[in-house]
């Protein structure tokens, strides 16, 4: 666990400077560091619910989840700066930016979440470990979804203030 101390914070900061880099600017880096929070309560509400105690292989689990999510808030927001940039509405663009990230982020977290529930599941030798593991990361991507598909676009959309008028 105190190694965990050290490698979580680091995985923290590497998400950042890959996210800033990727991006090129703080706003979809913040929409996605303002989700993570939320994959992790669902992961220790799943973990706590199973019975399981957070231990280090459900540490590893949200570590992993984490990435997991990342990935689909990179999907949603380049989606919408996409639209953006193609659209004089601001508004309809980001309705078709999050549309048309929805089903890219679905079916990869249906997949991961479809692919663990087998060992979320198990009971068979050597689940000691595996379990914790696989249910911090399914408990994370079903809380996670609906906010990365329906509260990050808002709140992308409220991140960027009002629209500018344009000069008279």
């Amino acid at each position: 666990m105190a190694r965990l101390g050290v490698t979580v914070p680091l995985a923290l900061a590497v998400i950042v400077v890959v996210l800033f880099a990727n991006f090129g600017r703080w706003l979809p880096t913040a929409c996605i560091l303002l989700v993570l929070p939320f994959a992790v309560v669902g992961a220790v509400v799943a973990l706590r619910v199973s019975g399981m105690n957070f231990s280090v292989s459900s540490a590893v689990g949200c570590i992993a989840l984490l990435g997991q999510v990342v990935l689909s808030g990179v999907i949603v927001c380049s989606r919408i700066l996409h639209a953006l940039g193609n659209a004089r509405d601001r508004r309809a663009a980001l309705l078709a930016g999050a549309g048309e990230a929805f089903r890219p982020v679905l079916l990869t977290t249906m997949l991961a979440i479809l692919g663990l529930v087998p060992a979320a599941l198990s009971h068979a030798m050597g689940s000691e470990t595996q379990r914790p593991f696989a249910i911090a990361i399914v408990g994370g991507l079903i809380t996670s979804l609906p906010i990365v598909t329906v509260v990050m676009p808002i709140l992308f959309s409220m991140l960027m203030g009002p629209p500018r008028r344009p000069a008279p």
